[in-house]
């Protein structure tokens, strides 16, 4: 005995010399399925052996007790269902189809189903479908929630420090709040004066030996300029020799002094309060102040320095004005209070000086 299925609609259980009439009435195709038990999933109608003589077809009501795997379908799987009654050629059998017809009335009853759909194969795939939707739903709540937690924590915002600039009323532009940590700033600088001091050291050398050699070249210039002189009153006759020495002696005299003022100008630059400003590293943090001077800044949680910095202008020329506020942690339980940058930390070169020594190693 076997079941079978067609189109994905379990037709009954049949004899298997059944099969044959079923296939030559068109009732079937050969895309139809058997399953016995014992078997593990449907099988192809072509892999069934042939039996070895026909038999008349006669429908068995299949048994309540044993659960079918899910009947394979041409195409798209189809909804399962069990029949209310089989359908049976009555050609096949040999007897008429009005009289199989009504043969089939009163022999064929429903399949009982079970109290509960797990008697076939579909019915567990809707359990776990179900726990896996629940899953998924759990999961995304937890998503969600933890999302909303993390929004929570981003947007919460700590009371901020305020701040205020004194302004002189003559900058040009925003003024520039930038915060370092103490010692990032500070190394920038002490290494920057450092070469500059090395650098100084050789210049103050040099201008030494400069100014010596044209002091030695003005007095062999003003020698020769006063022989030159004698000679062009008595109209000596190496004159235009003497007026060749002296032009000689006042090329090397120009040279020294051009030398000279090269050293000087070279040390007057070594070291500026603008380049020094350009030599910092990325700030933590970067501030504008409003038109009236104010800005805020979060608690900070480290050691740090604030840098202000405003462009000026004055009669064409450009200039930088600077503060500097070394902000000290509060104790715990303590507030920072309120930075304020006014002429008490205006910064010069010797601040930074003094910065850069406070923080060296």
């Amino acid at each position: 005995m076997v079941y079978l299925s067609f189109n994905g609609e379990v037709l009954g259980q049949f004899e298997e010399g059944a099969v044959p009439g079923l296939l030559a009435e068109g009732k079937i195709t050969s895309g139809a399925f058997y399953w016995r038990e014992g078997m593990a999933e449907w099988r192809p109608i072509a892999e069934l052996p042939k039996p070895e003589a026909p038999k008349e077809v006669a429908a068995v009501q299949p048994k309540p007790a044993i659960t079918l795997p899910s009947p394979a379908a041409d195409s798209t799987p189809k909804k399962l269902f069990l029949p209310r009654r089989t359908v049976i050629p009555g050609a096949a059998s040999g007897v008429a189809p009005a009289a199989a017809e009504k043969k089939l009335q009163q022999d064929v009853r429903p399949l009982p189903l079970p109290a509960e759909p797990v008697g076939i194969a579909a019915a567990p795939k809707k359990t776990k479908g179900r726990g896996l939707l629940v899953g998924v739903g759990a999961v995304v709540l937890l998503a969600a929630l933890g999302a909303g937690a993390w929004w929570w924590i981003a947007n919460l915002k700590p009371p901020v420090v305020p701040g205020n600039v004194v302004l002189a009323g003559d900058e040009d532009g925003a003024v520039e709040i930038r915060m370092f940590r103490r010692s990032d700033l500070a190394a920038p600088w002490r290494e920057r004066l450092a070469s500059a001091d090395a650098r100084a050291k050789e210049l103050d050398s040099l201008l030494t030996e400069a100014q010596a050699e044209l002091r030695e070249k003005s007095l062999l210039r003003d020698e020769a300029a006063r022989v030159c002189e004698v000679g062009e009153e008595y109209n000596m006759p190496d004159v235009a020799e003497l007026r060749a020495d002296r032009d000689a002696k006042q090329t090397e005299a120009d040279a020294a002094q051009a030398q000279l003022q090269k050293l000087e100008s070279e040390k007057a630059g070594l070291l500026s309060f603008e380049s020094l400003l350009e030599s910092l590293p990325a700030p933590l943090r970067t501030m504008v102040a409003d038109p009236a001077g104010a800005f805020s800044l979060p608690p900070p949680e480290e050691d740090v320095v604030l840098l202000a910095t405003a462009s000026t202008s004055a009669e064409g020329k450009r200039a930088t004005r600077a503060w500097l506020e070394v902000v000290e942690l509060p104790s715990e339980g303590e507030d920072l209070g309120a930075v304020r940058f006014s002429e008490t930390n205006r910064l010069d070169l010797d601040q930074i000086r003094k910065f850069a020594a406070a923080e060296s190693p």
